[in-house]
């Protein structure tokens, strides 16, 4: 009785009637164009069923079925709501039934691959022409815009000789919490902020400058965009460039972000930027000028064409020597926007690791190739260190996505596979190949930022870490010559912003880079590419940010390095 109103289809009619022959004989007495019932004598079943009119050739009979006690005399209302019940074919009796919730979980699924996959419009169109096809019942829509609700109209102002669209941190702080479970259980949310130029094609002077933040406590360390600026330059003005980000920061700093009820207090941790940018939003001198370094006061040496820092014991800069400008040669005329959101301008500007280390430091070391002739390694030597790079590269584990290359490749490194080079394959590699000075040298560079990288190390050893690189920095001009120039410096300050942050590879622009590149495979045509970026984050779900986001292989050290630490 329980599955009297139970729906047989056409197949598993035909298997349940195949060996009745009984119930075949009376199929075949029935007047096609009517519905008749007849009862089974061994169950007292009553069948119901309708013949179809059209031809065998066409479509063959439709039947349904039930079972258990019912009244023969069935009222013609009720042959009526019969025929509503039957199907057009086995497949819809079987697999088509799609209600309104499945429906919507299949949109929400095609709205989230096509924006994890970064998958074009027109190709999202013929998708669902063919979806729509199969899935009558689906109720997608025709137009790939339309499932992904692509706005018609985006707002872009002209800004500082360019456009600009600004999307809003509070926006992006929202958006990580709903992504982000753990986040809504912290109060306090600290924002590393990171400004960088990307030019967008070869053939053009076409560019971005975006602002992009970062949630520390965010465990996927996503970013997300506060502003974004395109244009055929850099802004040509940092403080109109940066107008609504500090206006929007002087606002959340006294009432902070209200989600669902909650209320967060907002900071900003740390700006991480190249040196280039980190010029330009504090309007100071550049990086290669002769009061270029940040953080210490010294006056640069020119030689050789090219900028010299060699002190290592200058007067440091504070924040409040920097917000009375004290040191006048090392500012432009007029004072950054940032003064006004209370952050330091010395300390809170981190020192990039990505840059200053990996594309900086280690970039410089191609001396060994191409320097001066005391410091040139030989082709024998360079094509021994560029085998073991190779064979080194094929037992590296699936966390490393850059396998080795050959120093011959070395203009085409990226900063990842300078950063393997360093920590992990560099010191097995260049050993018996390099003279002992300049292989002993290396090994200084190599404890000195293995320790500011791991955790574990950087807690006990940042005083040693800073001896050892200061070291690297006095021996370089006399392995190299002069070439102690703003990044190499750098690393005598490296170990301050542990000591204030933590290890490197959490104030590092690696995260930003990455984003930007995903950022970046979203422009399809060079027309608008503004309006196009604003349209694709626009559609994309909150839920599928991390789908494309690489993990960085976290640096470790299996033991402390020895305390030895060689004085060339």
């Amino acid at each position: 009785m329980a599955e009297s109103n139970k729906i047989l289809s056409k197949r598993s009619l035909r298997r349940h009637v195949k060996n009745t022959e009984a119930v075949v004989a009376t199929l075949q007495s029935i007047n096609r164009n009517t519905y008749n019932t007849f009862v089974e004598d061994s169950n007292t079943a009553v069948l119901l069923m309708e013949v179809d009119s059209c031809d065998s050739d066409a479509g063959g009979d439709w039947f349904r079925a039930t079972s258990g006690q019912e009244d023969m005399s069935a009222t013609s209302g009720q042959e009526e709501n019969t025929k509503s019940d039957y199907y057009s074919s086995d497949e819809q009796d079987e697999d088509s039934d799609i209600d309104d919730s499945n429906t919507d979980n299949l949109c929400d699924d095609l709205r989230a691959w096509a924006a994890a996959t970064n998958t074009p419009l027109s190709h999202l169109s013929s998708l669902l022409t063919v979806l729509r096809k199969h899935l009558p019942n689906a109720n997608l829509p025709k137009d790939g815009r339309t499932l992904l609700s692509t706005p018609t109209s985006t707002e872009v102002q002209s800004k500082a000789g360019g456009s600009m669209h600004y999307f809003g941190v509070a926006n992006g702080i929202k958006s990580r919490i709903e992504d982000s479970p753990t986040l809504k259980s912290i109060h306090t949310l600290r924002l590393q902020i990171n400004v960088d130029g990307m030019p967008l094609f070869k053939s053009s002077n076409e560019q971005f400058w975006p602002i992009l933040a970062l949630i520390e406590e965010d465990p996927n360390r996503i970013p997300f965009v506060v502003a974004l600026y395109s244009g055929q330059s850099k802004p040509s003005d940092a403080n109109e460039y940066l107008s609504d980000f500090v206006m929007e920061m002087e606002r959340i700093a006294s009432d902070g972000v209200v989600y669902q009820s909650k209320l967060y207090k907002v900071e900003i941790s740390a700006f991480v930027c190249d040196a280039p940018a980190r010029a330009f939003i504090k309007n100071i001198k550049s990086h290669n000028s002769y009061y270029g370094c940040e953080r210490c006061a010294q006056e640069g040496v020119w030689s050789n064409n090219r900028m010299n820092y060699p002190e290592t014991n200058a007067a440091s800069r504070t924040d409040e020597s920097f917000k009375a400008q004290l040191h006048s040669d090392h500012h432009r005329d007029g004072e950054s926007a940032l003064i006004r959101i209370n952050i330091g301008m010395v300390s809170q500007f981190v020192l990039d690791f990505m840059h200053l280390v990996c594309l900086g430091v280690m970039r410089k070391l191609r001396l060994w190739m191409r320097g001066p002739l005391p410091s040139r390694i030989g082709n024998q030597s360079m094509t021994a260190v560029s085998d073991k790079l190779v064979l080194l590269g094929k037992k590296l584990p699936k966390e490393f996505g850059r396998k080795g290359r050959s120093l011959r490749e070395v203009d085409r490194w990226k900063a990842t596979e300078f950063r393997t080079f360093l920590l992990y394959t560099g010191p097995i590699a260049l050993k018996n190949t390099l003279p002992d000075a300049m292989y002993n040298h290396f090994l200084l560079l190599h404890v000195g930022i293995t320790i500011l990288c791991s955790t574990h190390l950087s807690e006990h050893y940042c005083d040693y870490a800073e001896k050892v690189l200061t070291v690297f920095v006095q021996n370089f001009s006399v392995i190299y010559g002069d070439f102690v120039v703003y990044n190499v410096h750098g690393l005598i300050h490296l170990a301050n912003d542990v000591r204030k942050f933590g290890p490197l590879p959490k104030i590092s622009a690696f995260p930003f880079e990455n984003y930007l590149y995903q950022l970046k495979r979203k422009i399809s045509k060079p027309n608008q590419p503004l309006q196009q970026i604003v349209k694709r984050l626009t559609e994309q779900p909150l839920n599928i940010s991390s789908v494309s986001q690489s993990q960085h292989t976290n640096v470790l050290c299996a033991k402390p390095p020895s305390m030895h630490c060689p004085v060339l």
